[in-house]
């Protein structure tokens, strides 16, 4: 299947990024988390938001080969040890090419960290030490998603701000247990709400008015609303009015092929779907 040969590609230390011109590349054994081997900042950004990790969780699970639940645990104890979290005495240091930029810290709490949880829950990956290390991290992970992107984004009219607070909301209730959980959810409702109110049209449409991130901005909302109405968490009418204008945008976007539109910083791509 598609996930298993991305899994073993992964577990190779092979992985397409930018700048890598659409081919594998070989990013180390563990990973050189802050290599910049193409001179290409998103190179970073990207190695650092562990996507690779999604298939590798999937092949465990689907095979029960230990070998792709041992490179996921190896890499996350690897990166724990060599980027430990800087100060929040700074919002810039949180916006630079950093495994630490905000961006990155939410994309990362929405995406491939909590998929370690239902995947290796109950197995001998998951012992107590590494499930202390992992909760702890996470909690630094919310706190610079709580302290830093408001001083970023103040207006709340940026995509980035969407995924720093949807990354927010969803360690909010990934880790309930923690002590600043509700402070967290409830701030992230609030911004999240405000990020719709900034960043759509009257008519539906991102303000940036690029199909890609538009779609992109609709899929996020989307995983929002999902994710609140499975932990009972309440949007606004207005939000969710939003959010179905927003759909519709997308659809009627699209060409008669079915792929959207390439304006701006768009690719001729299937996203809307």
């Amino acid at each position: 299947s598609t996930a298993i040969a991305q899994a073993d590609q992964a577990l190779q230390g092979m992985l397409v990024l930018p700048g890598t011109g659409a081919k594998p590349y070989f990013i180390g054994d563990p990973p050189r988390w802050f290599d910049n081997p193409f001179n290409d900042n998103e190179y970073v950004w990207s190695l650092n938001r562990m996507f690779h990790w999604m298939p590798l969780l999937r092949a465990f699970s689907l095979t029960d080969d230990p070998r792709y639940a041992q490179k996921v645990v190896d890499e996350l104890r690897d990166w724990l040890k060599s980027y430990p979290r800087p100060a929040l005495d700074s919002p810039r240091r949180f916006d630079c090419v950093d495994p630490w930029r905000s961006l990155e810290v939410g994309i990362r709490m929405f995406s491939s960290w909590p998929l370690i949880l239902p995947h290796l829950l109950g197995t001998d990956f998951l012992t107590p030490a590494f499930l202390a290390d992992y909760a702890a991290s996470i909690f630094e992970h919310g706190e610079v998603l709580y302290h830093i992107p408001p001083q970023l984004w103040p207006h709340a009219d940026h995509n980035h701000y969407l995924m720093e607070n949807l990354g927010l909301l969803e360690l909010s209730t990934l880790f309930p247990e923690f002590s600043a959980s509700e402070l967290w959810k409830t701030h992230a409702v609030r911004e999240l709400e405000r990020c719709a109110a900034a960043q759509m049209t009257v008519e539906g449409g991102q303000i940036e008015g690029c199909p890609h991130y538009h779609n992109g901005v609709i899929r996020d909302f989307i995983r929002t609303l999902s994710l609140a109405r499975a932990h009972d968490v309440r949007f606004s009418p207005e939000f969710i009015s939003k959010l179905e204008k927003g759909i519709d945008y997308s659809v009627h976007s699209l060409r008669p092929s079915g792929t959207g539109v390439p304006w701006g910083d768009s690719d001729a791509d299937k996203s809307a779907a």
